[in-house]
Parts: structure tokens; C-alpha cells; sequence
């Protein structure tokens, strides 16, 4: 049932008490003002750990996720009663804003008091491979010096 290895992370998003499904890490040794992509897999399963299950749907599931001060949701539902939603796959470009930062999931879900459970797995924090300025210059470069001697050889 993982995506990858044997072992992923399920909680219930319901807010019992007062207390909240979340996961967290403290990410050091950041570059500030880089990008950072983020990528994981989730999914929602409903009733299938209970064995009696007497809420009714919608069953909604999903995860907040924060990387120091940004936030993005997934959300998955309605799920249907007695089913795994099946992985999907989570990928964003976070910018960090300071050498260390939280990476936290927030598991969320309805209805209050009963499944459905939030899944996680094969989560991935790296540097993000984006062109920046010199790498877009540098193509533009090539590009001129590439016309120019198609002009001088008659190919243009």
C-alpha cells in the first residue's frame, strides 16, 4: 500500500480535543532566497481500519503543509465509504526565507469523530533546479551567435 519502501504515515484530521495531526522537522542549513521543491505522496482511506464505521458522507481528507511561513492544502473528497482514495502525487516550489525552517503536515478531515485517515509517504525536500538569470542569458548568448553565423554561412 506505500509508494515507496514499507512504511507511511497515517493520522486522523479530525481536531479532537484540541489537538491536531501534525508532523514536523526542522530543516537546516538552507540557502535564503533559493528555491526548494517539495514533493510527496498522500491519500485518504475511509473506514477501512474501523471495523464499524457508522458516519455518513462526505468523507473529506487532506494535508496543510508549511515550509516556514508558506502554506499549501491538499485536499482529496469526497471519499467514498469503505475505500482508499489511491496515492497522488504533491510537487511545489517553496523559496526559503531563512537558513532553518519547519516542514510541517497538518492532517485534516470530516466528519468529526470518525475516519477518514490522512496517508503519507515518500516525502522529498531538494534544492529546485530552476534557471535563473545567467542560465536564461547564456541560451539567449548561444542564440544570437548561432543566427549570426547562419548569416555569414547564406543559411538565413
Amino acid at each position: 500500500m506505500t509508494t515507496s519502501g514499507r512504511y507511511f504515515f497515517i493520522a486522523d484530521g479530525d481536531i479532537t480535543n484540541g489537538v491536531d495531526a501534525l508532523i514536523s522537522q526542522v530543516i537546516t542549513g538552507l540557502s535564503i532566497g533559493f528555491p526548494y521543491q517539495l514533493s510527496f505522496d498522500w491519500g485518504a482511506s475511509v473506514c477501512m481500519v474501523v471495523q464499524s464505521c457508522d458516519a455518513s458522507p462526505p468523507f473529506i481528507s487532506g494535508w496543510d503543509v508549511s515550509f516556514g511561513s508558506s502554506t499549501a492544502s491538499v485536499n482529496n473528497g469526497p471519499v467514498p465509504f469503505q475505500s482508499f482514495s489511491g496515492w497522488k502525487t504533491y510537487t511545489n516550489i517553496f523559496t526559503a526565507n531563512a537558513t532553518s525552517q519547519t516542514l510541517s503536515f497538518l492532517s485534516k478531515g470530516g466528519p468529526s469523530g470518525v475516519p477518514p485517515l490522512s496517508l503519507l509517504d515518500n516525502v522529498s525536500l531538494r534544492k529546485a533546479d530552476i534557471p535563473g538569470p545567467l542560465g536564461i542569458l547564456g541560451i539567449a548568448t548561444a542564440y544570437g551567435y548561432s543566427r549570426r553565423l547562419r548569416r555569414r554561412i547564406g543559411l538565413d
